[in-house]
């Protein structure tokens, strides 16, 4: 569960800074704190969607609402992913850095 719910939170934050912060450069500032991940399927599901789509994305969408996700930015360059999956508590460190505007993110020690 560590490395798929690593993978998943780079992922959706990548596409969400780099959707969100499009017209300006990220800086340190901008990210260094404590935030929560929603993630809401429920937008995705499209009426021209086949049944078994819907069904499928119903049903991710549940799941996700039973993980509860909290990534830490600190001053010193370290990122903490911390994930509530139905009681499973998860604690993941990783670095972070941002290189003209841009966010990088390291391995975590589950994926070395």
């Amino acid at each position: 569960m560590r490395t798929l719910t690593y993978i998943l939170f780079a992922a959706l934050l990548l596409l969400t800074a780099s959707d969100a912060l499009a017209q300006s450069k990220l800086k340190e500032r901008d990210l260094r704190g404590t935030w929560e991940m929603v993630i809401d399927l429920e937008e995705e599901i499209d009426d021209d969607d086949g049944p078994g789509s819907r069904m499928l994305l119903g049903a991710i969408n549940g799941l996700l609402q039973g993980v509860d996700i909290q990534v830490t930015f600190d001053k010193d360059n370290v990122m903490k992913i911390v994930t509530d999956g139905m009681g499973d508590v998860d604690v993941e460190e990783t670095e972070w850095q941002i290189k003209d505007g841009v966010l990088y993110i390291g391995k975590s020690d589950s994926d070395q």
